[in-house]
């Protein structure tokens, strides 16, 4: 990857337009990339002050605090709990849930990723998407993929229903979920690559009953 010229990049369109706040989150991912961790922290704490409702840099800015060795974990579980006071708690939550309250029929099971692709995750994607039993799960798969590959269509041929999430608004997908009865989720979350992608205000909407997450960590509601 030109991480050097994308940087120089970012910093020609800064220097600019002083208050491009899309600019600064930008350049924080590069400089994290580049292992500048305090300069990358730096770059996302201006972007989310130029811009505070700037939920995605705020959300990038969490996952590179991560590998701050300066921070406490107490500090980082506060970090995280200021991100949901100022965007968790803005987001739409379902009332009820209108699933059939049927314990016969299929279980639907929906995974959402943005590495459904050539990743080292897939490797741990495939053998849980194949062996689900088909009599009693529904798989469903939500792409966060930007670049579809073939690994994206051999995963894809596991599930029983595909959807592109790329694009799509949080509250679309909100309304993807509650159209399609998903009653667990569990969501793949890691990765320099992916850090654009995590969804973090999606995961806040808590549609699913019952969801976790895997690879990185996992919890359930």
């Amino acid at each position: 990857m030109r991480l050097g010229e994308a940087l120089a990049s970012y910093n020609r369109a800064i220097a600019l337009k002083p208050g491009y706040a899309e600019a600064y989150d930008n350049r924080g991912v590069m400089l994290a990339e580049l292992m500048r961790l305090d300069e990358a922290l730096a770059s996302y704490e201006r972007a989310i002050a130029l811009k505070p409702d700037f939920a995605e840099a705020h959300s990038n800015l969490l996952f590179s605090l991560n590998y701050d060795s300066k921070l406490t974990p107490d500090r980082l579980f506060e970090a995280h709990l200021e991100w949901n006071e100022r965007y968790g708690r803005r987001v739409p939550h379902p009332v009820a849930h209108a699933n059939e309250r049927d314990a016969g029929r299929r279980l639907r099971i929906g995974y959402l990723s943005p590495d459904f692709r050539s990743h080292s995750v897939a490797h741990f994607v495939e053998p849980l998407l194949k062996n689900h039993n088909r009599q009693a799960v529904e798989v469903f798969c939500y792409a966060e993929v930007i670049r579809p590959d073939a690994v994206t269509g051999h995963l894809q041929s596991f599930a029983d229903h595909w959807r592109v999430t790329i694009g799509l608004s949080d509250n679309e997908l909100l309304s993807l979920w509650t159209w399609q009865g998903t009653r667990g989720t569990t969501g793949f979350r890691y990765l320099p690559a992916s850090r654009l992608r995590s969804r973090l205000r999606g995961w806040a909407i808590q549609i699913p009953r019952v969801w976790t997450r895997w690879i990185t960590g996992w919890w359930m509601r």
